[in-house]
């Protein structure tokens, strides 16, 4: 359980989640709570199933696939 999300992550933030959950073997990210929560959530989750840099994913259909399975409540 990742219990560190901070009002209106940044893009670092994000990374932190995905850096623990790559670390982990995780392959299931489930976000509960208010929208802070869930943008961690989602933004770890396209960390993991596309990589890279988040400045490479400007502009429409730059994130055609989602490889990771998420649940956001």
């Amino acid at each position: 359980m990742y219990d560190q999300v901070k009002p209106y992550p940044r893009d670092v933030d994000c990374m932190e989640t995905y850096r623990l959950a790559k670390d982990a073997g995780v392959n299931l990210l489930n976000g509960l709570g208010g929208g802070s929560s869930m943008d961690t959530a989602k933004g770890g989750g396209t960390f993991l199933s596309h990589g890279g840099d988040i400045r490479n994913w400007y502009g429409t259909d730059a994130l055609a696939l989602y490889e990771i399975d998420l649940i956001v409540k």
